[in-house]
């Protein structure tokens, strides 16, 4: 396996290739963040690459072994829900209380794993320097 740096710089290559494809793909197909609402701070229209960008770098680098993540598939399930969750939004302005369902759910998901997987080797958990009934 290559060097951290080298990985690096190959995540920084793929991710400006990647930008500068999906720009020229996605805008011209509408995928657009307007600067016309009270939160943006462009001037001109922009097109919405960013997480696509970060999503395709991450399953690239995956595939070819460049990064290590050792996910449980449950958790990639989670991951892929929430990158399918802004691709959605950011082509459709989907409603902040959608959104955050989403998130909700995925996060309860992500728990409910992480409870099933680790919990037959945690005795007791504490919040706040105190313990928590039922664990």
């Amino acid at each position: 396996m290559p060097s951290p740096w080298v990985l690096f710089l190959y995540g920084c290559a793929l991710g400006l290739a990647l930008s500068l494809v999906l720009i020229r793909v996605m805008g011209p197909l509408g995928w657009l963040d307007h600067p016309n609402e009270a939160r943006k701070t462009h001037k001109r229209s922009t097109a919405v690459t960013g997480g696509v960008t970060l999503w395709l770098v991450l399953m690239i680098g995956t595939h070819f072994k460049w990064l290590a993540y050792d996910l449980h598939p449950m958790d990639w399930v989670a991951l892929h829900a929430m990158a399918v969750m802004g691709i959605v939004d950011d082509r459709f302005h989907v409603s902040a209380r959608y959104k955050a369902l989403v998130g909700l759910v995925v996060a309860g998901f992500i728990a409910t794993h992480g409870w099933m997987t680790l919990g037959a080797h945690v005795n007791e958990v504490h919040f706040i320097g105190l313990p928590i009934p039922g664990t």
